[in-house]
């Protein structure tokens, strides 16, 4: 599924896909359900807020590589720190808003459902 969110001024396009946790993985080297996982039950006086807005900014750049490059091998060899951090800079602190992040929630929640109808129902 692909969608263009608006980032502070910038309208990119993202994609997820059943793709989006394996290459997720590649980058950080997390597995990234064991990682959405461990924040259950956490109070944002943990600190887990700024984790999970790191988690959402990662996803984020996986998904819009997923967006942008026509291959996995072109994927793939830009899950690196420099080109993170080069997407990353682009935008400033208020950028990365609760609905930037909703919406991305949304979108990898919606490639994870079935839009297929069963044969015989």
């Amino acid at each position: 599924m692909r969608k263009t969110i608006t980032i502070g001024e910038k309208a990119l396009d993202f994609e997820a896909t059943l793709g989006t946790s394996e290459l997720y993985q590649i980058f950080t080297g997390e597995n990234l359900f064991e990682t959405l996982a461990s924040f259950r039950g956490t109070k944002a006086t943990d600190g887990a807020a700024f984790k999970i807005v790191d988690v959402y900014k990662k996803m984020m750049f996986v998904m819009n590589v997923q967006a942008t490059e026509n291959s996995p091998k072109e994927m793939r060899a830009k899950m690196n720190i420099d080109s993170y951090l080069d997407w990353l800079f682009q935008f400033s602190n208020d950028d990365i808003t609760p609905d930037v992040t909703s919406q991305i929630a949304e979108l990898w929640s919606a490639s994870k459902k079935t839009h297929s109808q069963a044969k015989n129902p």
